[in-house]
């Protein structure tokens, strides 16, 4: 992943919440899907697989992606006093650690569990060869 930020020449001035971020709850509680402030973020983030959620003049200005068996959430947002409007851009900012929180991870089997169905596997093949 890669922070964009040179100066303020990335920031941000206005932002929109995507359709996948609607889809995702970003808007959860009926607040708005588009803001302005003096500088909504600073930088935006880009890299492979990032999915966009929150997008600003910039680019991502939020976004998220599996990464291995877990996720992990890239932004580059300011506080929320520069935001507008401003009620709703704290409860943007809820909902997007409640997304982080409630994001499906990909479950891995620990190595153990693996090496014992690998025992058990041998054990019945022992067997069955002394049977016959």
């Amino acid at each position: 992943m890669t922070m964009n930020w040179n100066g303020y020449a990335n920031a941000c001035s206005t932002a929109t919440v995507t359709a996948l971020g609607i889809a995702d709850g970003l808007t959860a509680g009926g607040i708005a899907s588009a803001y302005t402030g003096t500088y909504f973020s600073h930088s935006s983030v880009s890299g492979a697989g990032l999915s966009n959620l929150v997008s600003g003049t910039g680019g991502i200005i939020f976004g998220g992606l599996q990464y291995g068996s877990g996720f992990a959430a890239f932004g580059g947002q300011t506080t929320t006093n520069f935001h507008s409007p401003n009620a709703d851009a704290n409860r943007l900012l809820v909902n997007e650690l409640l997304y982080v929180k409630n994001a499906t991870t990909n479950n891995v089997p620990e190595p153990a569990s693996i090496g014992l169905l690998g025992l058990g596997l041998i054990g019945l093949a022992a067997i069955r060869r002394r049977k016959q």
